[in-house]
């Protein structure tokens, strides 16, 4: 059985991996086969954890842009402190 990080920690673990800003829609997909069948996969939760990421300065916002006529994309990185919280891990759940 594959062991899953509580959501917060997938997020910043799958944001360590990447080398560029990823937008909220985008890490959504990126974590969607670890969590599509948790009932906190739903965009409100995600953009919630991001939100609570930001605040405490796990990841920061890299940039917002607006789609269509009224929705808003957010991209993210991660914050020095971000990675280095990651260091807290298990070992068999950073791989």
């Amino acid at each position: 059985m594959k062991k899953i990080l509580p959501m917060r920690f997938g997020i910043l673990f799958a944001l360590s991996k990447q080398k560029n800003p990823m937008s909220d829609i985008e890490i959504m997909k990126l974590i969607e086969e670890d969590y599509k069948g948790e009932g906190q996969f739903k965009e409100t939760i995600v953009f919630g954890h991001l939100t609570a990421l930001c605040a405490s300065g796990l990841i920061s916002e890299s940039s917002t842009s607006l789609i269509g006529e009224s929705d808003l994309s957010t991209s993210y990185v991660i914050s020095d402190s971000g990675r280095e919280r990651l260091k807290y891990l298990p070992a068999s759940l950073r791989s």
